[in-house]
């Protein structure tokens, strides 16, 4: 059965140098709103696609879409520190992507921030569906991984 997340959670951990070394945060689409899946909601539904839930086909997301400002928010309140957000160009997005990844992987993140600013990226109720319980928000996202952002 195919597991599908749609934006994953942990992808915010890619903030955590310039957060914990600036307070700062650069951020295309800071106002895109997407619903960002819990690691442990995948792992979940994959335990339940493994003791034979049929149901596990939907797309994978959070219970909320959610700015990434108030995901940055959402650290903030977490960790006790300011957190300022640099709107970033498309032009500068890709040159920061494309430091991480191929160019044409750097250009579909953009594509999809793009969209997901025109609101086009959901929020479903699969997880719900799958495990009878609603999907885990940002903020505890936020907060199971507040040590991850801390300065040390």
């Amino acid at each position: 059965m195919p597991i599908r997340p749609l934006v994953l959670a942990t992808n915010a951990l890619g903030w955590a140098y310039p957060i914990k070394t600036s307070g700062r945060l650069p951020l295309y689409q800071p106002d895109a709103l997407t619903a960002p899946v819990h690691e442990r909601d995948i792992a979940a539904v994959v335990v339940a696609a493994l003791l034979g839930n049929d149901g596990t086909t939907g797309l994978l997301t959070g219970p909320a879409r959610i700015s990434q400002r108030d995901q940055a928010h959402a650290i903030a309140d977490v960790t006790g520190r300011d957190i300022a957000v640099d709107e970033l160009t498309a032009a500068a997005a890709l040159a920061q992507f494309a430091r991480f990844m191929p160019p044409v992987e750097a250009e579909a993140v953009v594509r999809f921030l793009d969209d997901a600013a025109a609101g086009n990226s959901p929020a479903t109720d699969t997880v719900e569906g799958i495990l009878g319980r609603p999907a885990l928000g940002f903020d505890v996202w936020a907060a199971d991984h507040a040590a991850d952002f801390a300065v040390s």
